[in-house]
């Protein structure tokens, strides 16, 4: 099995091979956090949307007490009414 490669472009740019890009369901516009891990070792992390992931942090809540769908999109307006007042 060959491991696959990518070279450093002009300004940075670094194509991800399309097999990988596939087999991790990478689309454009995702976006990645980059650590540095030293010795020119880099790690890519995709960078999880605040908003998907309050939206996961009140759907575990609202599961865990019991609700429903219903249940849920009411919890939401009330949280979006609260943050704008």
């Amino acid at each position: 099995m060959s491991i696959p490669t990518t070279e450093v472009r002009t300004r940075g740019v670094i194509t991800i091979p399309k097999a990988v890009r596939e087999s991790n369901n990478i689309k454009d516009g995702q976006q990645y956090s980059v650590f540095d891990l030293g010795e020119g070792n880099l790690l890519l992390s995709p960078l999880v949307s605040q908003i998907d992931a309050l939206c996961d942090n009140l759907r575990d809540h609202l599961l865990a007490r019991g609700a429903n769908l219903e249940d849920m999109l009411t919890e939401l307006q009330r949280m979006r009414e609260n943050e704008n007042a």
